[in-house]
């Protein structure tokens, strides 16, 4: 994983503003409330984005797509909620990676996808049929 001091994202600024963060939490209390602004504008975090194939997709399905490795982890990491069933195709994130895994079945993103799968199914994450 990256040093988090050299890599800064605009996303993280924006999640501890939205979390009314201050840097005297523990890393569990900002965790914490990270999770509880998620839970709490989840629906918001949506993309809808032309170069993304899903229409009003969650946020972790476009950070899998584009390959935001800093994001996933770190949605991990706050302990997020991974099983958001999007209403537009009906899936969770790992529904969108198995769906991924078998239409890039024998190409070089088949082993991308398989490592996100693998990833996330470890952090928690499970397909719609599993809730």
């Amino acid at each position: 994983m990256k040093d988090r001091e050299k890599v800064d994202h605009l996303y993280r600024t924006r999640f501890i503003e939205a979390s009314c963060l201050d840097g005297s939490e523990s890393e569990a209390d900002q965790n914490k409330k990270i999770r509880d602004t998620w839970m709490a504008m989840e629906n918001e975090f949506v993309c809808d984005s032309n170069q993304f194939d899903v229409i009003k997709g969650n946020i972790l399905k476009y950070a899998v797509s584009t390959k935001f490795d800093d994001f996933i982890e770190d949605a991990i990491r706050w302990k997020v909620n991974l099983n958001r069933i999007d209403p537009s195709d009906n899936r969770t994130v790992l529904d969108y990676i198995s769906f991924n895994i078998e239409r890039h079945k024998g190409n070089a993103l088949e082993g991308m996808f398989k490592h996100y799968y693998k990833l996330l199914r470890e952090a928690g994450a499970k397909h719609k049929s599993e809730l």
